[in-house]
């Protein structure tokens, strides 16, 4: 949480000092649309990453079983703690940097300065440093496309709400039936299944990396097809 109010401070006082601008910039109001776009972007993501959870369970034969003891508690603390992780990557590579690359270039170059950030930062929070090389590529283009994907929402939307929602909601399936960390398989666990070739892991691993960002590119030009929302003061080109 400390992590949150420094970078709430930071980008407050860059807005300020670059901009002339306060953290509104972000999209904070009208509050109800916010929530609601939240709320959107968390089933929407919750929805389409437990459908690549599905598919790959039907090519690779896996099979499912409930957990025997399904604690609500734990299910709310890693609720939490998601948030509070997708919100500090959000504010840190969708917030006032990118509204700052947005109001000096080109939306497209702004997106993909931070779409690259995005994609060196999962280095660094997976601890990938000083591994091979295809790993790392692999992971660059696949975070750096979906968090392309969630600033071309904001730019969309003039805030952080859509994305912060299909952020948290795509990652916080890892807490349901995924071997995520700290919190994962609280609700299903995985029992087994056939292994794939690795012709065929190589295959399913990219679609599972460039599919979902695409769609995710598709809903939001969808959801924002007929909304003409308010200018925050700037072109983002």
């Amino acid at each position: 949480m400390i992590g949150i109010i420094i970078i709430l401070i930071v980008s407050w006082a860059l807005l300020y000092l670059l901009q002339k601008k306060n953290l509104c910039v972000l999209g904070i109001f009208p509050i109800k649309k916010r929530v609601l776009q939240g709320i959107l972007g968390f089933f929407f993501a919750l929805l389409l990453n437990g459908l690549m959870v599905f598919i790959y369970s039907e090519i690779a034969q896996q099979t499912w079983s409930a957990q025997p003891s399904i604690l609500i508690s734990e299910i709310a603390v890693s609720f939490w703690f998601h948030l509070k992780s997708a919100l500090y990557e959000e504010l840190l590579f969708r917030g006032a940097i990118l509204y700052i690359l947005l109001a000096r270039l080109k939306a497209t170059y702004a997106l993909l300065i931070s779409s690259a950030a995005f994609g060196v930062y999962h280095w660094f929070s997976y601890g990938m440093l000083g591994g091979s090389i295809i790993p790392l590529v692999y992971i660059f283009v696949i975070t750096g496309f979906m968090g392309y994907a969630w600033g071309y929402s904001y730019v969309k939307t003039k805030s952080i709400a859509l994305a912060l929602g299909m952020h948290l909601g795509w990652n916080y399936l890892t807490t349901l039936c995924l071997d995520g960390n700290p919190y994962g398989e609280l609700v299903f666990a995985s029992t087994g299944g056939s292994v794939l070739s690795n012709t065929m892991g190589t295959i399913i691993s990219i679609l599972k990396g460039i599919v979902p960002p695409i769609i995710v590119l598709v809903f939001v030009k969808y959801y924002t097809r007929n909304k003409k929302p308010k200018p925050v003061s700037t072109d983002f080109g």
